[in-house]
């Protein structure tokens, strides 16, 4: 690739610049070899460390007569395949195969990643490097193109993230009914009948106090 570019360059740099010969060889071979170094070479690089260390020794085992797969790293994991979501993450140039768009195949482009999410919402990230699309006996659930697939570490716990996200957004609710906790019962009404005037935080949020301050009086009136 690199001397077709180069042969490619010099009569270019030759006949648009108005050079002569050896001025456009000693400006066309260096700019093309920087071009190939940091277009093709050093991405190409990075991307193939990043899948390494992220999979390094990690091990795969299909059994394909019980439809299950084993990931063994530090930990090990057993999931019977049709209990998984499977994302294929692959460079955009593939995306060719589905739309006929003609894009251009980057040094890359052979560097793909599966992401398996499962039942208890553990994630791995598995790299073509260690598991190809063809040695995988079912076909992904998505298929997700980018220019740039990057691969994150083989073993994500999801629950993590999902229980910190609910954290926070119930903590976001308690803001908003400490704001509105002032309100009548029927100042609350009021305004969850203009629905549009709020957004979907607010809304629960008097909601829940309007049920709070129902379900007190009703605790009140049966105490007496």
């Amino acid at each position: 690739m690199l001397p077709i570019l180069c042969i490619l360059a010099i009569p270019l740099a030759h006949y648009r610049n108005g050079w002569n010969w050896e001025k456009a060889v000693e400006y066309a071979v260096p700019v093309t070899i920087s071009s190939f170094l940091v277009l093709g070479v050093i991405p190409n690089l990075i991307m193939h460390l990043t899948h390494y260390f992220s999979n390094r020794n990690l091990s795969i085992l299909i059994d394909c007569e019980e439809k299950k797969i084993t990931i063994q790293k530090d930990l090990r994991f057993t999931y019977k395949l049709n209990e998984l979501t499977i994302i294929l993450n692959t460079p955009i140039y593939h995306k060719n195969k589905v739309d006929n768009r003609n894009r251009w195949e980057t040094p890359w482009s052979n560097y793909s990643f599966f992401t398996l999410i499962t039942p208890d919402n553990k994630e791995f990230n598995i790299s073509s490097i260690v598991l190809s699309h063809s040695e995988l006996p079912i076909e992904p659930t998505e298929i997700k193109y980018s220019l740039w697939p990057t691969i994150k570490p083989w073993y994500v716990n999801r629950q993590i993230e999902i229980d910190r996200n609910q954290e926070i957004y119930r903590e976001q609710i308690n803001n908003w009914k400490q704001k509105f906790s002032d309100l009548t019962s029927e100042e609350l009404k009021s305004k969850l009948g203009r629905p549009k005037d709020y957004d979907e935080l607010p809304k629960i949020a008097m909601e829940e106090l309007l049920k709070e301050k129902v379900t007190n009086i009703c605790l009140l009136l049966l105490a007496k």
